[in-house]
Order: C-alpha cells, then sequence, then structure tokens
C-alpha cells in the first residue's frame, strides 16, 4: 500500500474540517470547538510552579498556629491541613503525569518541633534533612468554626494565614521565594446549622477547602473546577 502524498494529506484533513464546520457552524467559536481536544485545559498555578520537566521535586510542608492554640474543636487544624494539602500535591500532579513527591507530614512533624525558631534558617536545615527542594510554611494566625453573633448554632468557617515558600537550594537569607497571605470564609453565602453535624466534621470540610486553594497556588488545575460548588 503506497503512503498517501503529503499534499493529498492536507487536502483530506482540510476537507473533514470543512465537513464538520458545515455541521456545528463556521464561526470562531465553532472553529475552536474543533480543537479543544488538542488544547491543553489546565488553568496555572496561582503563583509558583513547583514541577519541573527535567526531574523529580521534593517538597516539605510546615504548618502551625502562629500563637499556641488550645480550642478542642481546632487545635488539630494545622495538622490536618498539612496532611491534606499533601494529598491534595500528589493527587493533582499524578493527574497532570507531573513528578512532584511530598514528604508525609508526619514524618516531618518531629524535626518541626525541635526547631526553637521557624524562621528560614531552621526550615531550610528541615527541608535539606529529606532533600527536599522546597519547603512550604503556612502559619495559621486566626481560626474560627462558627458564625459570629450566631451563639454557635451556625457553622461558617474563617480563617486568616501567611504562606511562605522556601528554596531549599539557596542561601537561606535569599532562600524565600514566594510569601502571600490567605483568607477564606466558608460557606460564604449559606452558613451550616451546628444540628447537622459535629465541629469535627464541620472541621475537615473547611480544611480540605483550604487544601484546594492552596493546591492552586502551586499545581495547575483543569478549567472547569474555576466554577466548582463550594
Amino acid at each position: 500500500m503506497t503512503a498517501m502524498p503529503r499534499k493529498s494529506y492536507r487536502r483530506a484533513a482540510l476537507f473533514i474540517l470543512c465537513l464538520a464546520s458545515l455541521g456545528i457552524g463556521c464561526g470562531p467559536s465553532s472553529l475552536a470547538f474543533l480543537f479543544m481536544p488538542f488544547s491543553d485545559d489546565r488553568t496555572p498555578p496561582k503563583y509558583l510552579k513547583l514541577a519541573k520537566e527535567d526531574k523529580e521535586v521534593t517538597v516539605v510542608l510546615a504548618t502551625r498556629f502562629e500563637t499556641l492554640e488550645v480550642r478542642p474543636e481546632i487545635m488539630t487544624a494545622d495538622q490536618e491541613l498539612a496532611e491534606a494539602l499533601a494529598q491534595q500535591l500528589r493527587s493533582r500532579s499524578k493527574e497532570n503525569k507531573e513528578k512532584l513527591k511530598v514528604v508525609p507530614p508526619l514524618r516531618v512533624r518531629p524535626h518541626l518541633l525541635k526547631l526553637k525558631d521557624w524562621d528560614a534558617a531552621g526550615l531550610v536545615k528541615v527541608g535539606e534533612q529529606f532533600q527536599a527542594d522546597y519547603v512550604i510554611q503556612v502559619d495559621i494566625q486566626k481560626l474560627a468554626l462558627v458564625m459570629p453573633n450566631s451563639y454557635s448554632s451556625l457553622y461558617q468557617g474563617h480563617v486568616d494565614l501567611n504562606v511562605t515558600v522556601y528554596d531549599v537550594h539557596q542561601p537561606f537569607l535569599e532562600s524565600v521565594v514566594m510569601k502571600q497571605p490567605y483568607r477564606c470564609e466558608y460557606p460564604t453565602s449559606r452558613p451550616i446549622d451546628t444540628t447537622g453535624s459535629s465541629p469535627s466534621q464541620f472541621r475537615m470540610l473547611f480544611v480540605s477547602k483550604m487544601a484546594r486553594d492552596l493546591c492552586r497556588w502551586f499545581v495547575a488545575w483543569p478549567v472547569e473546577q474555576r466554577l466548582e460548588m463550594e
């Protein structure tokens, strides 16, 4: 069987496209539709892409409350956020076919507890112990689960935190490559009646929301997820 000449192949492809345009219309939006399967349907990371094309990238997560937290319904949220964010980063990078390794937060935590100060020098040193490329520090400044003035009858989470990313391969004085605040209110429109779930159940929903948001700062995600409901 002889191969189709290049010019004939091009004419055949053009003919097929013309037939398709007759079926769905020939405006710009229709032509865009034809080529949608061949386009990248992901939104780039909001701030810093962690994955590299030529090697596996290792990330350490370091989460904490800036001040001692003693409320039973809140005090484990920093650890839960680390686990949820790690899961999100792993899952999304796998779907993107990117080589991103997140060190299990439970392995990191004993090293973080030994730090006298959560500064660049200390956190970069922890990253070096795991041969990491980046350390993502999350400082929780304020966190609440209940809507103010609702007499504990409505759940509506509020959080203020700061996210700092360190490049472990840089001298610690030059290691900060990103620093951004994050504020979230969840849910934004319809608070949830507290009689329907426990504080720990709602906390996990809120932590999952935060983890999804923060993951998008570092890893690409599908365009359609911009429209996802809370």
